[in-house]
């Protein structure tokens, strides 16, 4: 398993990340994001991760999509899920 921070994810995928907490309201830096690759190089690709932890609340996403986790993000942000 290979796990990466937020500032080692694709260029795109960082920015969608803080224009999603921008919109909300929250600032970026209060999170902590982390990938896990399953059998990074593997193929086929087995799997990413990603953790969003902000205090003690920490959530889940799938992050075979890219940026796409960063829905599931917002929704949880929206419901107040991280406070």
């Amino acid at each position: 398993m290979l796990e990466t921070m937020l500032n080692q994810f694709p260029p795109l995928e960082q920015e969608a990340f803080r224009e999603t907490c921008l919109r909300n309201g929250v600032a970026p830096d209060g999170f902590t994001v982390t990938a896990v690759e399953d059998d990074a190089g593997a193929v086929p690709a087995r799997g990413r991760s990603i953790s969003v932890r902000f205090g003690r609340e920490v959530r889940q996403y799938d992050g075979s999509q890219s940026a796409q986790w960063t829905v599931d993000f917002e929704d949880d942000l929206r419901s107040r899920v991280f406070g």
